[in-house]
């Protein structure tokens, strides 16, 4: 059995785990709601006008972040309560829809880079906790708005292949070197393209976590392209199912 000093040393690691795993949590909609925030000072100061459409829909937008903030907040005390486990509600999930709308969402993050994608048809359901995918999407984009080369398209899709949803996110980039495949899942290891770059280094093993929770997976491949590419795969929902929760 380990020593007195041994528990305390892995007690202190545990909380400085879940401490790093809150503060990353927070991180990325308190992001894209700094770049709603900017969007709407420049269009108040008029260095850069914008249309009353524009104006209402970047404010819907931040609310929306806000509210994002308010749901992660009660899942960060919920999981911190003794003897309870960060909740999972698993249902049908329109992939292609919520991938879209995450999409839409973080589209001020990414404002140096295009955008490609298009939403499968037909569409894809996977049996997945909505919130939570969110969730691993945001971290992958916020990756992507970090380390993509300023002004370089980041790309996405998804499809089905052997019982299975799988989405991609890559970008045209040298991606990431083949033996740091895996140590970039592990905690607070980080990329450093950009030294300048700030970030815990939790993202990617916040990702893999809670994939893994929902029965899905997440690893990296080549892109095709020289480079490389995130794949996340995720089961597919039964018809019946889709149709009864519809």
């Amino acid at each position: 059995m380990p020593h007195r000093d041994e528990e305390i040393a892995l007690i202190d690691t545990a909380r400085a785990e879940l401490l790093s795993l809150v503060t990353h949590e927070l991180r990325t909609p308190l992001a894209v709601l700094s770049a709603y925030v900017e969007l709407l000072s420049d269009a108040a100061s008029g260095s850069s006008p914008a249309s009353p459409g524009d104006l209402a829909s970047w404010r819907e937008a931040a609310m929306q972040q806000v509210g994002r903030l308010n749901l992660q907040i009660d899942s960060i005390l919920t999981a911190a309560r003794p003897g309870t486990i960060l909740p999972l509600q698993v249902a049908p999930m329109n992939l292609g829809a919520i991938t879209g709308a995450v999409i839409r969402d973080m589209a001020p993050l990414l404002r140096n880079h295009p955008l490609r994608w298009e939403e499968p048809e037909p569409e894809i359901f996977v049996l997945a906790d909505e919130s939570r995918y969110r969730q691993v999407l945001g971290h992958l984009l916020e990756n992507e708005a970090k380390y993509a080369p300023v002004g370089e398209p980041v790309s996405i899709g998804c499809w089905t292949r052997d019982g299975r949803a799988e989405l991609y996110l890559t970008d045209d980039g040298a991606g990431i070197p083949r033996e740091d495949w895996e140590e970039i899942f592990e905690a607070f290891v980080r990329r450093n393209r950009r030294p300048s770059t700030s970030g815990s280094g939790i993202g990617l093993y916040a990702a893999r976590r809670l994939l893994g929770a929902m029965g899905g997976e997440i690893r990296i491949e080549p892109n095709g392209f020289g480079g490389s590419r995130f794949l996340v795969t995720l089961p597919l929902a039964e018809p019946s199912r889709v149709i009864l929760d519809r």
